[in-house]
């Protein structure tokens, strides 16, 4: 009964912290809100939160003391990179195997391609042989008029 009692204790004690950082909170967002209306200041207040990050981010490389937002800071980015990391290392096999896929159908292009061109060459050498025989025909009938049909 007396564990019970204890229990219940804690309970709203964590309740009313937990109320009174809810308050907090909304009390930061409505001045946030407040603060930043437009959204260039929206993104200026984004820029200021990555410069802080990269603060901290350098301090803890660094190795120097970091206070509770920056440590709150950092500790969340590396959860996020931790988390996510496995799915990075997915999307680069994939990428990696685009990638190759990507290779090879650009060869096959590339060799059709070629062959392409050397047909293109063919017929202009044909096109070109039919030509000069017209030509030929041509210089032949105007040397010879009699060779014209008479209508």
């Amino acid at each position: 009964m007396l564990y019970n009692i204890v229990l219940m204790r804690q309970i709203e004690q964590i309740n009313k912290v937990h109320t009174r950082y809810r308050r907090e909170i909304r009390v930061e967002i409505t001045k946030t809100k407040n603060k930043y209306k437009s959204s260039t200041s929206m993104i200026i207040m984004l820029e200021e939160w990555i410069k802080q990050l990269s603060i901290a981010l350098d301090k803890f490389v660094h190795g120097e003391q970091l206070t509770e937002d920056e440590r709150i800071a950092v500790a969340s980015i590396i959860y996020a990179t931790i988390k996510y990391l496995d799915n990075f290392d997915k999307c680069n096999d994939e990428l990696k195997e685009i990638e190759e896929k990507c290779k090879k159908k650009l060869e096959e292009v590339q060799k059709e391609l070629t062959d392409l061109h050397k047909q293109l060459e063919e017929k202009e050498e044909e096109v070109d042989e039919k030509l000069k025989t017209l030509d030929n025909l041509v210089k032949i009938i105007e040397s010879n008029p009699r060779l014209l049909p008479k209508n």
